[in-house]
């Protein structure tokens, strides 16, 4: 699939920013993010047990974690409240629900028009759940250390609700490294009494 890509949207990668919506410290590139997805989605993979993760896996997991986002080279990050609201708008229309989802969409004109079918439609069941674990525990553990919007309304503390959405998908995706994870945030700096707290809420 990478070879489908054009020069130039691998080398917009450095430009497109993240957290456009919200203020952080420092400014997030695409390609900061999916280096540090690439090797989050690794060091998990390599905490399942024994037997579940493969060479084969690896490829094709660092091959999802650097294709995975490439479309936003084209439109950008766009928040997700736009996301959802897109969804909400295409979910009216009449037809297959599951071909109406907006990344869904983008993803397949995007690589559509470079000749190639979706890489993210065809993820094995081990790569899949990885690759969404990662992605959002190092959404979180970067807007928990670079994070400046604190509250939003409906939200209390901003990164601490990022936290919990992350942790809500790992116990989703890919239950048996929610421990893992919590090496990640703590990595990270997040308290670890909250970090308990939040294992605590999902096991219950």
């Amino acid at each position: 699939m990478i070879q489908h890509l054009h020069p130039y949207d691998i080398l917009a990668l450095g430009s497109v920013v993240r957290w456009h919506t919200l203020r952080t410290s420092r400014a997030q590139t695409l390609a900061d993010h999916k280096a540090r997805v690439a090797l989050l989605a690794v060091w998990l993979a390599h905490r399942l047990p024994p037997g579940r993760f493969g060479a084969m896996d690896e490829l094709e997991l660092l091959r999802a974690a650097l294709l995975h986002d490439v479309p936003e080279t084209q439109l950008g990050d766009l928040p997700n409240p736009a996301k959802q609201a897109v969804n909400n708008w295409l979910g009216e229309i009449p037809g297959e629900v599951g071909s109406q989802d907006f990344d869904t969409q983008m993803e397949g004109l995007f690589w559509g028009a470079r000749g190639c079918p979706n890489p993210m439609a065809t993820l094995s069941s081990t790569a899949g759940p990885l690759l969404r674990a990662a992605d959002v525990l190092e959404a979180a553990a970067f807007y928990w250390v670079e994070g400046l919007t604190m509250r939003r309304p409906g939200t209390g503390h901003l990164p601490t609700a990022i936290l919990r959405e992350a942790m809500s998908v790992v116990a989703r995706e890919v239950p048996e490294l929610i421990t893992a994870a919590g090496e990640i945030l703590l990595a990270a700096c997040v308290p670890i009494e909250l970090i308990e707290e939040i294992e605590r809420e999902l096991a219950a």
